[in-house]
């Protein structure tokens, strides 16, 4: 978006930033697909009542658990041509479940970056191996990982014991 302002005889031009830098998030075909073939296309409806537009799709891990552990890719905006962010999170249910997860949410995040013609923000790839947070703002995007123990109920495991669940949630946004 560019828009011209005059004054007196001098002319200032002015582009907004977040079209400027970041394309992608009004792509929102490219977004919808960006973490193919590790997690599945995610569609884009509107939520109506001008609640906005979400698309999402998960995948559960394989495990014995009597609680399924899920590896979730979504995005969500305001506006049915842009989306505001996007977010691949996992619920991890077991214990028995952490490297996996995490190795999925690694290989969806590499994915997303690649699909997007961004680098992987310096750290990210080694916070997401570790299970510790990390933020970046670089290259037009902002990258988010946060992992919480659950709060709630712990969940039964099938030899007897307790797990609080696990979260995993990385969001991307333009900055």
């Amino acid at each position: 978006m560019k828009a011209k302002i005059l004054f007196g005889v001098f002319t200032l031009s002015v582009t907004s930033m977040a079209s400027a830098q970041q394309p992608i998030f009004t792509n929102v075909g490219l977004l919808q697909k960006a973490a193919v073939p590790i997690l599945s296309s995610v569609g884009w409806k509107d939520l109506g009542s001008g609640a906005g537009f979400y698309g999402s799709s998960q995948i559960e891990l394989p495990t014995s658990g009597f609680v399924p552990s899920t590896v979730r890719y979504s995005i969500s905006g305001k506006a049915g041509n842009r989306a505001d962010q996007a977010l691949i999170s996992a619920f991890i249910a077991s214990p028995r479940d952490l490297t996996a997860g995490r190795a999925k949410v690694e290989a969806a995040a590499t994915r997303w970056f690649k699909s997007v013609g961004k680098p992987i923000p310096a750290g990210l790839i080694a916070a997401i191996k570790t299970g510790k947070p990390f933020e970046s703002a670089a290259g037009g995007l902002s990258a988010r990982y946060v992992v919480e123990r659950c709060t709630g109920s712990p969940i039964k495991q099938q030899e007897g014991t307790s797990y609080r669940c696990t979260t995993m949630d990385l969001t991307i946004k333009p900055l």
